[in-house]
């Protein structure tokens, strides 16, 4: 299944969950690791994939019947990171921009790091729109812990 960044971001907030009626996508769930923050350059070069559109290892879920949610198995710095740069809570470098058409659209604006909201729109709702593929594993991974780190460590 495709899911936009704009969705995914409102999957992750269960009360924006609640409200509209959407499955909750839990990012941390017991098994989960830690997020470790990416550098700036890792960063800023995930967000201009986004931006450009390209494709990327999809995001894989578990069925958690227990919870009524979607836990996350792979994908926690991904989606973190898309969230985290839609609610304007780090910048973008341009030093570590690479691809031409988006360094000249954001060559506009006067600013070394740039944050969600000082892009421009079009390339605002670019970012909205992109739209991460997300497998969903069976309830069965859930439960058996052993089933889930061998998926874990073929997908890693």
């Amino acid at each position: 299944m495709k899911i936009p960044t704009a969705i995914l971001y409102s999957r992750i907030d269960k009360e924006m969950c609640l409200a509209m009626k959407l499955t909750f996508l839990r990012l941390h769930p017991k098994w989960q690791r830690d997020y470790e923050v990416w550098d700036l350059k890792t960063k800023t070069r995930f967000i201009q994939s986004m931006l450009l559109h390209l494709s990327m290892n999809p995001l894989w879920v578990i069925t958690n019947p227990e919870d009524d949610c979607q836990d996350m198995l792979d994908g926690l710095h991904r989606s973190t990171t898309a969230a985290l740069f839609l609610n304007n809570k780090f910048g973008i470098s341009k030093k570590y921009l690479v691809d031409q058409t988006v360094i000249k659209a954001l060559s506009v604006i006067n600013k070394d790091i740039l944050m969600f909201e000082d892009l421009p729109s079009a390339l605002q709702q670019k970012f909205r729109d992109y739209e991460f593929d997300m497998n969903i594993l069976d309830e069965s991974y859930h439960y058996d812990a052993d089933k889930r780190w061998e998926m874990w460590y073929t997908l890693n």
